[in-house]
């Protein structure tokens, strides 16, 4: 398998707090993953590197040439281009598609459960 992204022995600090401390990662083409951690323990900033949307202190991440990344937020802000951003990143990433599908196997009633309009 061919690998899409690597990040090696990254380090990412805000001022005294470092979030993450040599840290190894690498992501095969066919990979699907989950981030799971503690509020502030770097998942955010993870995935912001990895979509070269920040730097990390220590050396960047090598990329498959033409490999492609977007970045949907934890939180949208109220601005319209940040809604669109954030709408055109989940069509691109197939996480619409993915949580269409999710939804479709749910009953009416757990899907007003889950609040989406």
């Amino acid at each position: 398998m061919a690998t899409l992204i690597s990040l090696r022995s990254a380090v990412k600090s805000f001022g005294a707090r470092t979030v993450l401390n040599g840290l190894d990662i690498e992501v095969d083409e066919a990979a699907r993953i989950g981030v799971v951690g503690q509020n502030g323990s770097g998942k955010s900033t993870l995935l912001r590197i990895l979509a070269g949307l920040d730097e990390p202190d220590s050396e960047p991440p090598v990329r498959r040439r033409g490999m492609t990344a977007a970045y949907l937020p934890q939180l949208v802000g109220a601005d319209s281009s940040d809604r669109q951003a954030s709408c055109t990143a989940s069509r691109n990433t197939g996480v619409v598609p993915a949580l269409s599908r999710r939804l479709n196997t749910l009953s009416s009633s757990t899907t007003l459960l889950v609040g989406l309009t």
